[in-house]
């Protein structure tokens, strides 16, 4: 694959991802926020990884999901922990 290609896959991907997650302004959307909860609460993303190495492992892949999805969105992990402790709202 040449770097063009590349470039303009990425390019579309994070368009995408921004056009489900954000609104017209760039602030996440009302859905957006529930399954951006429900995944935080699902990979555990702000909780201690737990002692087992497998359920550790398990743990760790669904962060990188979760990282993957922010990144393409272009938020940050702490502008979300911000929005789950209830420091960000949606009409901000």
């Amino acid at each position: 694959m040449e770097l063009p290609d590349i470039i303009f896959r990425r390019f579309a991907r994070v368009r995408a991802y921004r056009k489900l997650f954000l609104d017209d302004y760039g602030r996440l959307k009302p859905e957006a926020e529930t399954v951006l909860d429900d995944l935080h609460d699902f990979a555990r993303f702000f909780k201690d990884a737990p002692p087992d190495p497998q359920a550790l492992a398990l743990t760790e892949g669904g962060r990188r999901v979760v990282r993957h999805l922010l990144k393409n969105i272009g938020a940050t992990s702490t502008e979300l922990a911000r929005h789950l402790k209830g420091e960000i709202y949606h009409d901000e």
